[in-house]
């Protein structure tokens, strides 16, 4: 084997082919994230609402909530008042309104809905697929 003997050369000439690639990765790496946190910040920022005044009657809140606790949010800092509506007090307890076995008529219901049989899909819904009761109890 055949060795071959290197001249001295500056650090910075031999330091160079590796700093460089280096620290071309890392600026590139520090601009995509600079340029995604902006990206990041002004999709967030579009996301927000905004409201130019409070609500003045129940129809303008806004409506929040998961399905089992709700609420309505009017937006006055100053007199902010939120209206809660949790299940439980209108039946005392949860209660699953999914009707047993209506799975089974979907197919049905759609097969009715596309061939233009409307009245029948309906009645079948009503009959088999909706929930049991048909409203909330109060």
């Amino acid at each position: 084997m055949r060795f071959h003997k290197i001249k001295h050369a500056g650090r910075m000439s031999v330091l160079l082919p590796v700093l460089l690639p280096a620290l071309l990765l890392g600026l590139a790496v520090f601009l995509t994230e600079a340029f995604s946190a902006q990206s990041r910040d002004s999709e967030a920022e579009s996301l927000k609402l905004h409201y130019s005044r409070p609500a003045r009657e129940w129809t303008e809140a806004l409506p929040v909530g998961n399905g089992r606790l709700g609420a309505m949010i009017f937006g006055d800092p100053g007199i902010e008042r939120i209206q809660f509506n949790e299940d439980t007090v209108w039946q005392g307890e949860p209660h699953n309104y999914a009707r047993r076995g209506a799975h089974k008529y979907l197919g049905e219901i759609r097969r009715l809905l596309w061939s233009g049989r409307q009245r029948e899909a309906e009645e079948l819904a009503m009959r088999e697929f909706m929930s049991d009761p048909i409203r909330q109890k109060a």
